[in-house]
């Protein structure tokens, strides 16, 4: 169900062979692969005790900012420093795209926003401040 999910979101049908492919990678008993679909990061966010910036694009399809944004700024200690931002019509590697689908990534010229870019160098600059 997963991988048809992200099939469709990204607009892209599989072979057979590479379905199952994918699916033997997700279900084998991988240390890699248990740990990372396990792993809730909820606790390490909560003991965070550096500045933070959390950052995501509104069309990343692999990190959904809706979902992660929220419960990040909810989790990290009280600091000045400590920022969350979500950027309307970015995508996972913060390029302005029309979908957000991987497979529009490479077809994007820019390489990040410029709006990214500065924010992250406001946010650095702000730390000496």
């Amino acid at each position: 169900k997963v991988l048809q999910q992200i099939q469709e979101a990204n607009g892209i049908s599989l072979p057979e062979a590479a379905r199952k492919n994918i699916l033997s990678i997700m279900t084998k008993d991988n240390a890699w692969m248990n740990h990372f679909i396990s792993y809730s990061p909820a606790e390490d966010i909560k003991r965070i005790t550096c500045p933070v910036l959390a950052i995501n694009g509104d069309l990343d399809m692999q990190v959904l900012s809706k979902q992660n944004l929220p419960v990040i700024g909810s989790l990290l200690p009280k600091g000045k420093h400590n920022t969350v931002k979500e950027y309307h019509g970015l995508n996972h590697p913060f390029q302005h795209a029309k979908t957000g689908a991987v497979m529009e990534y490479g077809k994007l010229e820019e390489t990040i926003a410029e709006e990214v870019l500065r924010d992250i160098a406001d946010w650095i600059n702000s730390l000496y401040k």
